[in-house]
């Protein structure tokens, strides 16, 4: 039986998402600043290995998180349960899930862009991904983005592959992946309708009443079940009030008599943090003409991918009220593949770098052109990273958390940022996203005061920012709890976290008298 032939390209190819993985592992490895989505997504999958139950005890309000985590994140909660419960539970461990996934998309984008196109732009597209901005700061964080992008990834895939062979299983396994997606995170919704829309563009309305579409439709429903049941299960005797409460602000917006005017503005905010100017102009522009390229070309490949992109393009000021660049990472696959094939077709499409320079020498001014913005985007891109890396070069989340630590004995009771909850997992922990009033029942041994990210002054890498009016209340009570029954412990400074005050708090009613005399 003779043996399989690889290609010195299938080597080379194989090499490249070699490096790609490792130096992307190595960069989650020391990664930017935790963040506060980052605990808040892994406390629930850690409390459903410990204690065999997705909630969040951290976290406690009128939302019932505490009770239950009813979320539409229940498989990203399953995802990085299955990471803690394999390597332990930690940052790396969480965002290897991030990492993992973003790995995954680029493996499947590679196979999209050459199923559609050639291996040429698929090669360069993913080249174009493996340097991504967006993809590499989600990478590298303990949130859904990159989950979604592999959503996105394999439910397009699906398709093609369903309307090349007409076969309806490829169409059923489109619509379960597209179904899972809607319980890892709600914003796979968008990739749902941009699917959808495909079938228009492919089949027609008509197309909307044949097997294909229903078939898919039918497996979307069973890819949602399980969530369903879930929160039947978990909220049907309390009415659902937990479940709507939890999904409740998604949707506030949306009622507001003003929104549509208001929502268009804000999303300019989006496109500001996207571009970054100066520093990523040149990129967001050369994406826009790629996808008009798409968007008006006569290939029906590549309009398949525009399309793709402008649903979600239409569909995100309306759907995804938090302004911030890291929900594009769904898009920088398709995104990059576009990109790709625009800079093959302005080269002339050459076979080979041989054709591309015996085309430029030729007099080919065009394929000069591609391939001086070719290296600008890459370039660019490129360089952006290695600033993230630079600018994150101090981040040593766990030695400063042992910093911390030294002054805190364990199993005491404490409240502080929920920043810091990687490393007292083990301790009762309450955070600034409970209510001021549970402080009485909570009684913290220990108050870690910290005036960054826990009362929303600072804002993630791609730009969210907290509305610190929300946490006001809490952080006035724990300053009057410090002052009043408070002991100073330590200040402990450090580069990237800065300066957080420790106090340990005596509750005896001696401690309160004093405090009433003074």
């Amino acid at each position: 039986m003779p043996k399989p032939h690889i290609s010195r390209g299938g080597y080379v190819v194989a090499a490249l998402f070699l490096l790609y993985l490792l130096s992307t592992l190595a960069w989650v490895r020391k990664g930017p600043k935790v963040w506060v989505d980052e605990p808040w997504m892994s406390i629930p999958s850690y409390q459903l290995i410990t204690e065999g139950k997705l909630n969040n005890p951290v976290i406690v309000g009128d939302l019932g998180r505490e009770k239950h985590n009813l979320d539409p994140s229940m498989t990203y909660a399953l995802s990085l349960a299955a990471s803690f419960k394999a390597f332990g539970v930690g940052v790396f461990q969480g965002r290897l899930v991030s990492a993992l996934a973003m790995f995954a998309t680029t493996v499947l984008a590679f196979l999209l862009a050459r199923r559609l196109f050639d291996e040429r732009v698929a090669l360069l597209g993913v080249l174009f991904l493996m340097v991504n901005n967006i993809a590499f700061v989600s990478a590298a964080t303990i949130r859904a983005e990159t989950m979604v992008a592999l959503v996105a990834m394999l439910s397009c895939y699906l398709f093609v592959l369903g309307d090349e062979r007409e076969r309806l299983r490829y169409f059923a396994l489109a619509g379960l992946v597209a179904g899972v997606g809607l319980h890892v995170h709600p914003n796979a919704f968008l990739g749902l309708v941009a699917i959808c829309t495909l079938f228009l563009y492919r089949f027609g309305f008509r197309g909307l009443f044949r097997a294909p579409f229903w078939t898919f439709a039918g497996f979307v429903l069973m890819g949602v079940a399980p969530y369903a049941a879930y929160v039947f299960i978990e909220d049907y005797d309390n009415d659902f009030r937990d479940f709507l409460a939890q999904i409740g602000g998604r949707a506030k917006p949306l009622a507001e008599s003003n929104f549509l005017v208001d929502t268009l503005k804000a999303e300019f905010r989006r496109y500001t943090l996207y571009v970054f100017f100066p520093k990523r102009a040149f990129i967001a522009l050369l994406e826009g003409v790629a996808l008009v390229y798409a968007l008006a070309s006569r290939s029906r490949s590549l309009r398949l991918l525009g399309i793709l992109v402008a649903v979600h393009l239409v569909l995100f000021p309306f759907l995804i009220v938090n302004r911030t660049a890291r929900y594009f990472t769904v898009l920088m696959p398709f995104v990059s593949i576009l990109v790709a094939r625009l800079m093959m077709d302005l080269a002339g499409n050459p076979r080979s770098l041989v054709d591309l320079r015996r085309s430029i020498t030729g007099g080919r001014r065009l394929g000069l052109v591609a391939v001086l913005l070719g290296l600008m985007y890459f370039g660019n891109q490129l360089g952006g990273n290695a600033w993230l890396v630079y600018k994150h070069r101090h981040n040593e989340y766990y030695s400063f958390i042992e910093k911390l630590d030294a002054h805190i004995p364990d199993g005491a009771r404490i409240w502080g940022s929920i920043t810091f909850w990687f490393g007292f997992k083990d301790n009762p922990y309450s955070s600034q996203y409970s209510y001021a009033k549970d402080i009485d029942t909570f009684r913290p041994e220990y108050v870690i005061l910290y005036d960054d990210d826990t009362w929303g002054k600072t804002s993630s890498t791609t730009g969210r920012q907290r509305d610190i009016s929300l946490m006001a209340d809490t952080r006035h009570i724990l300053e009057t709890l410090a002052e009043e029954r408070g002991t100073f412990v330590a200040m402990v400074k450090d580069p990237v976290y800065g300066e957080v005050e420790i106090q340990r708090i005596d509750w005896s009613d001696a401690r309160s008298r004093r405090a009433g005399d003074d």
